[in-house]
């Protein structure tokens, strides 16, 4: 199929959406490819008092949703007091867990319900038990995964898988595929990037695994119903591909990275980045400085995607038709390719037109 894209970016200005608000960095786990190297709590994080004034400002700026992560959001003392806040401010709430503190603990089970969560994603980083179980640092992860996820299924909640795909769990997408086919359960794809501290960047996907994972969720898209199988490859993946077109739900109107523009990352001692993923040289601000809002409406925040020009791609991004509207894709993953934020080699409109 051919591609028909505008030649100037669909989104010209930033507009709002969704800020991954790290609560804590306090976790029980120790994954191999954690961005934050959770474990212990971030010194100094910030009051119920600060967090509030941050959704305020959330609310201000016309966020519509806020997707709550760790470290493990509920080993946070206070996270049923701060839900109930950010819901309060009218602003919608999703959590991403490792689910290993509902099984037997109906109370918290029931203040998560209590929150009316539009989804809750659990991380699922393997097709076996001991491969999941010695990325996620936890003996018995996985086991406690399925019976968290049965929990909340009884409830009737809205339920998603997160992959994070590296060497170890690369080939254990079509175990992962079986394990949730026909159970109603959205699955999310994504690459590991190698900015963490623990992650070995040995482990990082080489082109041809990155391939395959983009085949992968392309043939799944088209093998399976979306009742059977919803499943879709993270902003990551792509671009612009004639092959493998349905790797990403962003196929046909990818515009460039959403970081600052409508995407945000909150770390739980205040710093501001246009998304949590990103390392720590791409940090606006903090907002025990300066408020959210000042941060978010200052023209100089987010240059690097809100005030995009051609002439800063590389490598194979510089030579390519689309460069001015893709914008190096993924800021994020192309630093873990590259280096660099606009020059990203695995790209598959890339590699299918030998862009070198």
């Amino acid at each position: 199929m051919g591609i028909v894209i505008a030649e100037k970016p669909i989104i010209e200005k930033h507009q709002p959406d969704c800020a991954v608000w790290e609560l804590t960095l306090l976790c029980n786990f120790k994954c191999l490819h954690c961005g934050g190297s959770a474990g212990l709590s971030r010194k100094n994080e910030l009051t119920f008092a600060e967090m509030t004034k941050v959704a305020e400002d959330l609310k201000k700026i016309e966020f519509q949703r806020v997707s709550l992560i760790g470290g493990e959001t509920f080993l946070r003392k206070d996270w049923y007091e701060i839900a109930k806040m950010i819901v309060d401010t009218g602003l919608g709430i999703t959590y991403v867990t490792n689910g290993s503190l509902f099984p037997n603990n109906e109370k918290l089970v029931k203040q998560v319900i209590d929150t009316k969560p539009s989804v809750i994603g659990f991380s699922l980083d393997g097709g076996k038990a001991e491969t999941h179980d010695y990325i996620r640092g936890y003996k018995g992860a996985f086991a406690k995964l399925w019976q968290s996820l049965a929990l909340f299924d009884d409830e009737g909640l809205s339920l998603s898988v997160i992959t994070a795909v590296n060497k170890f769990n690369v080939k254990e997408l079509p175990l992962i595929r079986d394990l949730i086919l026909g159970k109603g359960i959205a699955w999310q794809i994504q690459i590991c990037s190698n900015n963490g501290k623990r992650f070995d960047k040995n482990y990082f996907l080489s082109k041809d695994e990155y391939l395959y994972v983009a085949k992968f969720i392309h043939q799944s898209v088209k093998e399976y119903t979306t009742d059977e199988l919803p499943i879709a490859g993270a902003d990551d993946l792509g671009y612009f591909s004639e092959k493998y077109p349905f790797c990403t739900i962003n196929y046909n109107c990818w515009d460039g990275c959403k970081a600052g523009r409508s995407n945000l990352g909150i770390q739980s001692n205040g710093n501001i980045k246009g998304c949590d993923s990103l390392p720590d040289e791409y940090i606006e601000g903090n907002v025990r400085e300066r408020s959210l809002y000042d941060i978010w409406t200052d023209p100089k925040s987010f240059a690097y995607t809100r005030n995009f020009d051609k002439s800063r791609l590389k490598g194979c991004c510089a030579k390519c038709r689309y460069g001015v509207v893709c914008k190096g894709g993924c800021v994020d993953i192309a630093h873990s390719i590259s280096g660099h934020a606009f020059e990203n080699s695995y790209c598959l409109y890339a590699n299918e037109n030998n862009l070198g």
